[in-house]
């Protein structure tokens, strides 16, 4: 049972990080490439903004499965 936790817990922390990130990228793209030193151009802004959807997509999946059960889970396994 403690393991089940620890996972739903990942999963949420990792749904949280995702879309923070993916919100930064969406919003200020400029100021990520900053942080490492890069400056700022149109093309990295569109190619920043689109990993951005890409992972506020991903929050919302890992949001959608977090309270998932084993017989949820194990119902999507393919039998041999």
């Amino acid at each position: 049972m403690r393991s089940m936790n620890v996972a739903r817990g990942l999963v949420l922390l990792s749904a949280i990080g995702f879309g923070v990130a993916g919100l930064v990228y969406l919003v200020a793209p400029a100021a990520m490439l900053a942080v490492v030193g890069v400056s700022s151009a149109a093309l990295s802004e569109f190619l920043l903004r689109t990993e951005g959807v890409a992972l506020v997509c991903a929050a919302g999946l890992l949001w959608a499965v977090r309270d998932g059960t084993n017989a949820q889970l194990s119902a999507t396994r393919v039998a041999p």
